[in-house]
Formats: C-alpha cells, structure tokens, sequence
C-alpha cells in the first residue's frame, strides 16, 4: 500500500518553494528553511489578527478554549521558535521529551471524553509533523533511533486518541484506519519495529472499535519478513494475538 505523504513537507519541496520565489535556484539556508516550517504549525499572533472578516469576541473565546485544555502549550510553543534553525538533534530530542511528557497528562484525561480526544489528537498531528520535519533536516544514522522511539510513543498515544474520537460517529472508520497507517509509516520511516511497537502500547485496539483496528493489524502482519530476530519475533506474535482477539469467531479469521 503506497502512502499519501503530501501532509508531510520534505526539505527539498520547502527548498524549490522558497528558492523559486526569490528568483534563485540555489538552497535556501537551514535556518531560513525551518522557521518556514516552524511557521507554518505556528501562525503568529499577529497574522491571525489580520485576517479580514474574523470577530473578535470568537478569536478570543478560541483562544481561551485553547488556554483551558492546553494551558501549558504558550511556552512549548516558545521553545519550538528558540530550536528553529538550529539544527540540533539534541534540541529536538529536548522538545520531544518536554511534549511527550506534558501531552501524556492530557492523553490520559481523555480516555473517557470523545470530544476532547478530538481536540488532542488534531494538536498531536500538528506536532509530530513538526518533529518529524525537524528531524529529516538533522538526520544522523547514529541517532536514529532515539526519534523513532520517542515518535513510536507519541504514536501509541496518538493512535488512543484517533480512536477514542471515533466515538463521536463523524468519520468513516476506514478513513480513520488509513489516516492513522499513513502517521505510523511515514511518521516512523517505515520501521516496522517501531510500528509494532506503537499498536502494542496502545490501548484502544480492542474488539469495540474493530472497524478502525483490524486494518491497521492485518496491514503489518501482511508483510512479515523471513528472517526475524527475537524482539521482532515476539512482536508479530503478540500482534497476531491481538488480531485474533479482535476477530473473535474462528470464521471469521478465514
């Protein structure tokens, strides 16, 4: 299955984008190319208050609502801007850690509200597109795995909040199910440890939303490789179990 990787902006598009716009064909610097990005997650104050036609009174009750369910996100935000363009994994890895450990507080507080797992797992897209972003600008061999393990748990936390949402009953659950095999592969490089490893810790793949959940197992147990080390082994057999539990009926796992 080929995945839609238009959400995710590449160096390279944002580079012939800025550089054909100022007449020259050379790459734009790092530190230009990714507050370009930056911006884009993060509009600025000001922008928003220029837009024609937008009352006043609602942009400032969106603004409330946004300090009631993310009261700590004005200074992560600040963060984000002062690690723009400096191209430092370990800022990255700082940024990542700080948001995981503040979003997690919300993920939890979402288990039983729908709506506000709505509004979480919309914030939660945004950022991880912006780390993922960050990260193919810094990209290191050396260091690659410590991104994907801290994107494979903002995924398993992610992955609890699409479904959770699903119960408000306003998307069909297969555009759900691809939206979320979208985010896992692209989102971790097509390592397919990390992947496994982001299903397994969540907690909502369970038989009442089967119709978002079994896609996205059959999907990964569709391509397993030959050769597996242990860890991977022990992996696809707990995911299969999963798959089996989710089924249920010996039919209708044929």
């Amino acid at each position: 299955m080929a995945y839609n990787q238009d959400a995710i902006v590449t160096s390279s598009q944002d580079g012939v984008m800025e550089s054909s716009r100022n007449g020259n064909l050379s790459e734009p610097s790092p530190v230009k190319l990714t507050h370009l990005k930056v911006a884009k997650v993060f509009p600025t104050v000001r922008k928003e208050e220029e837009k024609p036609g937008v009352d006043d009174t609602a942009k400032e009750k969106v603004k409330v609502s946004k300090k009631q369910v993310f009261p700590w996100l004005c200074k992560f935000n600040a963060l984000c801007r002062e690690a723009a363009g400096s191209r430092s994994y370990k800022r990255l890895d700082d940024l990542m850690e700080v948001y995981t450990r503040h979003v997690a507080q919300d993920v939890k507080n979402c288990y039983k509200k729908p709506n506000r797992a709505s509004k979480v797992k919309a914030k939660m897209n945004d950022y991880m597109k912006l780390f993922h972003m960050l990260y193919r600008d810094i990209r290191r061999p050396l260091e690659y795995n410590y991104y994907l393990d801290r994107m494979s748990d903002l995924l398993a936390m992610y992955l609890d909040m699409e479904i959770k949402a699903s119960r408000r009953g306003k998307e069909n659950p297969r555009i759900i199910s691809d939206r979320l095999m979208s985010a896992l592969f692209i989102l971790l490089e097509n390592s397919m440890g990390h992947i496994l490893n982001a299903i397994l810790k969540a907690k909502f793949f369970v038989k009442m939303f089967n119709e978002i959940c079994i896609p996205i197992i059959m999907r990964v147990l569709r391509d397993i490789p030959s050769e597996l080390n242990e860890v991977s082994y022990i992996q696809y057999v707990l995911i299969f179990k999963k798959w089996k539990v989710l089924v249920g009926r010996k039919e209708e796992r044929q």
